[in-house]
């Protein structure tokens, strides 16, 4: 049983070490982190994307996601129907309409 408390003892001590060594670093690389680089990649210009997306005439956006490399928009068409359109941010192909099915199951 003594053995036991022993070990528990050591593993707590090395805990500790651990803990108080492992902040001790964290705050150095804070403290000497290189603040042209970081204000450099804060800075980045944004992706080329294309300027005018032409939508479906009289569509209005209901809900928007976006992902790094896409932009996913739920239209409501003119006529009342859905539509899903993928914008893909990498590639100047334009929009891709998605018809959606608003039945129930």
């Amino acid at each position: 049983m003594e053995v036991l408390i022993r070990t528990l003892k050591v593993f707590v001590v090395v805990g500790g070490i651990v803990l108080v060594f492992g902040t001790a670093y964290l705050l150095w690389l804070l403290a000497t982190r290189d603040e042209a680089e970081y204000a450099k990649r804060s800075q980045a210009s944004p992706a080329e994307s294309p300027e005018n997306i032409q939508l479906p005439v009289g569509s209005t956006i209901r809900q928007m996601v976006a992902t790094s490399q896409d932009i996913y928009l739920l239209l409501k068409l003119r006529d009342g129907g859905s539509s899903l359109a993928r914008i893909d941010m990498n590639e100047q192909s334009g929009i891709v309409l998605i018809p959606v099915n608003n039945d129930p199951l």
